[in-house]
């Protein structure tokens, strides 16, 4: 199973800062809601289950965040490596020119032994680009993160409401007051 670790994160999102030339901070007080980044196992049916997942998950947060009046502009990538996924991030950013981000990914981790579940983590990250002195890149600011585990049993896969859990992040995301951009 082909999952994105940290440090490969890390070394995307150094790429994707390297190549945002003059990229500020905007403030049109709107926030990029980016989904669907994750664990990717190269089955597209299966892959395509937990891309679906996580587009139902980010649709809910969505429709939350908007009642809650936040603006929201949303993207959703099924890229399949995360340097596609940042770059589609990146230029959804520029035409956008929204001030934060909201990123929900998804990772999947299969038993570490015989007889255990596999699991699910949802991971939500607020973050905004500062431009550096250099005028071409930016630096990368973390405003907010949470995870959301859940054990694969048999009852979780039946009673999981999947709109409860993105309305419940959106919730937690508001209560946190690190979103700038609500609509007038």
């Amino acid at each position: 199973m082909k999952r994105y670790s940290t440090i490969h994160r890390i070394l995307c999102l150094s790429l994707f800062i390297a190549i945002a030339p003059g990229m500020a901070r905007a403030e049109n007080g709107c926030t990029l809601f980016f989904g669907g980044t994750g664990t990717r196992t190269g089955n597209a049916d299966f892959d395509q289950r937990w891309i679906t997942i996580n587009e139902t998950v980010s649709e809910a947060a969505i429709q939350k965040l908007s009642e809650l009046h936040y603006r929201i502009e949303s993207s959703f990538t099924q890229a399949s490596e995360s340097q596609d996924s940042f770059e589609e991030l990146y230029e959804t950013l520029r035409q956008k020119q929204c001030g934060q981000v909201l990123q929900l990914s998804h990772e999947l981790a299969l038993p570490s032994k015989p007889g255990g579940v596999p699991r699910l983590t949802l991971k939500v990250l607020v973050f905004h680009l500062d431009p550096t002195a250099d005028a071409r890149s930016a630096k990368t600011i973390g405003e907010y993160e949470r995870n959301y585990p859940f054990e694969l049993t048999k009852e979780v896969m039946e009673n999981l409401s999947l709109s409860a859990v993105g309305q419940t992040i959106a919730q937690h995301v508001d209560e946190a007051k690190v979103l700038a951009a609500r609509a007038p």
